[in-house]
C-alpha cells in the first residue's frame, strides 16, 4: 500500500479550497462604474472601517472588508448596499456598543481599492463621481464621523485627515453648502495625531438636510430637531 505524504493531502486540500472560492467569486457582481451604492460603501470604510489582506493560521490570505457602525439599523443598511452593488451578503456581529459588518471577498476587495484610498489618515473622496454618488459618499461619511449638536445648531466632523476635510468642504461647496475647516490641532496627548474639525452651521444646516441628510437614524432625528 502506497503511503501518501502530508504535502500531497495539503496540496489536494488547497486545490479543493481554491475551487470553492472560485465558485463563490463567480457569484460576485463587479462593475467599473462608481455607483451611489459603491460610493457609500467606500465612505463607510473610510469613516468606520478597514480593508486589508489577513493571513489565517494556515497562511491562506483573506481579503477582509470590515465596517463598525454604532447602530443596528445602519448595519443592515450597509449590508443592503453590498447586496445591491456586489450581490454578496456580509455578516453582522453584535459587539455590544457597536456592530461589525464583515465579509471576505477578493473581487469586491480589488474593485473597492481601485476607486480611492480609504486609510484613516489618507482617505480621499473618489474622483469623477456623479452628483448622486457624491451625495451618497458625503452622507455615508457623515454617518460615521460627524456629531449633530442640537443646542449649538451645528454639525461638526472631526478627522485626523486634514486634507480630507478640505476635500469634503469643497464637495459641500459644490452643493452651495458653506462649511469651515479649523485646525489642525494638537491633542493633549502628544502621541496622538493632529486633527481638524469641519463645521456646518446656521442656515447651511437646513440646506444640508434638504440635499444630503443622514442614513444614521439617531443623527437624522437630531437634525430634524434643530
Amino acid at each position: 500500500m502506497v503511503k501518501l505524504s502530508r504535502e500531497f493531502y495539503s496540496r489536494i486540500s488547497k486545490i479543493g479550497l481554491k475551487k470553492r472560492w472560485d465558485r463563490e467569486h463567480a457569484k460576485v457582481r463587479i462593475s467599473k462604474k462608481i455607483s451611489p451604492e459603491k460610493a457609500a460603501i467606500h465612505a463607510y470604510i473610510c469613516g468606520d472601517g478597514h480593508i486589508k489582506i489577513r493571513n489565517d493560521n494556515r497562511g491562506y490570505p483573506h481579503h477582509d472588508i470590515r465596517i463598525w457602525p454604532d447602530n443596528k439599523e445602519l448595519a443592515y443598511f450597509i449590508v443592503h448596499l453590498f447586496q445591491k452593488e456586489f450581490n454578496i451578503e456580509p455578516k453582522i456581529r453584535d459587539l455590544g456598543k457597536y456592530f461589525r459588518v464583515e465579509i471576505a471577498s477578493k473581487p469586491a476587495f480589488l474593485n473597492l481599492i481601485k476607486i480611492g484610498n480609504s486609510a484613516t489618515k489618507d482617505w480621499q473622496i473618489p474622483k469623477n463621481l456623479t452628483k448622486k454618488s457624491k451625495i451618497k459618499w458625503i452622507k455615508a461619511f457623515f454617518d460615521c464621523e460627524s456629531n449633530v449638536d442640537i443646542l449649538g445648531k451645528r454639525i461638526a466632523l472631526k478627522s485626523v485627515n486634514f486634507n480630507g476635510l478640505l476635500q469634503i468642504r469643497d464637495a459641500l461647496g459644490f452643493f452651495k453648502i458653506d462649511s469651515k475647516v479649523y485646525g489642525p490641532y494638537q491633542p493633549k496627548n502628544l502621541e496622538h495625531s493632529l486633527y481638524g474639525i469641519l463645521t456646518i452651521t446656521r442656515n447651511n444646516i437646513y440646506l444640508y438636510r434638504k440635499l444630503i441628510n443622514f442614513n444614521h437614524p439617531a443623527k437624522k432625528k437630531k437634525l430634524e430637531e434643530i
